[in-house]
């Protein structure tokens, strides 16, 4: 009982952010992240907006894809995402994982999911984050 009201209380308190260019991806992302009892979530579309708001919140945890609405890239954010707030950990989208995979983990990436995928590889990133943010507390 304990367990289950801590792991509450840290899903709660963890920051998230999603950047993401398709809104509709954003929404349902933003949705199924409150049904696993996440309440500070942030989402943005663009780079310039996602580091701003990476300065300013300094999430726990993004999810970031590589194509945004500007003329910044994931991968550019990953870098300044490392600089501004180097203990956030950044989960990578994209449909070319192959292309982008091995980069992206050299920048620090703490994961990749290739898009498109299911509730349950969201799932497994979360609960790995979680367990790992238990760990800290």
């Amino acid at each position: 009982m304990v367990i289950a009201q801590l792991k509450e209380s840290l899903m709660e308190s963890m920051k998230v952010m999603i950047i993401e260019d398709e809104i509709d991806i954003c929404d349902l992302f933003a949705d199924y992240l409150e049904m696993r009892g996440c309440e500070k979530i942030f989402k943005v579309s663009t780079g310039k907006d996602a580091i701003a708001k990476i300065e300013q919140e300094k999430p726990d945890i993004i999810f970031l894809d590589i194509q945004l609405a500007d003329n910044i890239n994931g991968l550019e954010v990953l870098r300044k995402t490392r600089e501004i707030s180097p203990n956030t950990k950044v989960i990578m989208m994209s449909a070319y994982k192959e292309e982008y995979g091995e980069q992206t983990h050299e920048l620090g990436a703490y994961g990749f999911l290739k898009k498109p995928f299911r509730a349950d590889d969201l799932s497994k990133v979360l609960d790995k984050v979680f367990k790992e943010k238990e760990g800290e507390s």
